[in-house]
């Protein structure tokens, strides 16, 4: 027979930041309503939800690590989109 094991996702009293990034605006909205929708769903308060809003995903790792270092938080979300086409690329060198 084949071992199964299973949790139950219980978010209550866990605060949750979520940074998400401007650039993209008509991706990043969507999954950021589906976040807090699930982050709802799974019992974590509005009020427990922090939300910060950068230019675009090159912001997101500085401003994640910064969310995690503060220990307000018990998690910390990044949402960003980058597509392929979308930026130009500069060669330095």
């Amino acid at each position: 027979m084949v071992k199964e094991i299973k949790n139950s996702l219980n978010g209550a009293g866990l605060k949750v930041a979520i940074a998400v990034a401007r650039f993209n605006e008509v991706v990043t909205d969507k999954l950021l309503e589906g976040a807090v929708r699930e982050l709802e769903l799974l019992g974590v308060a509005d009020k427990d939800i922090t939300v910060v809003h950068v230019p675009g995903a090159f912001e997101l790792p500085g401003v994640c690590r910064r969310l995690a270092d503060s220990g307000k938080y018990n998690a910390v979300m990044a949402i960003g989109a980058v597509i392929r086409g979308e930026t130009s690329t500069t060669t330095w060198w």
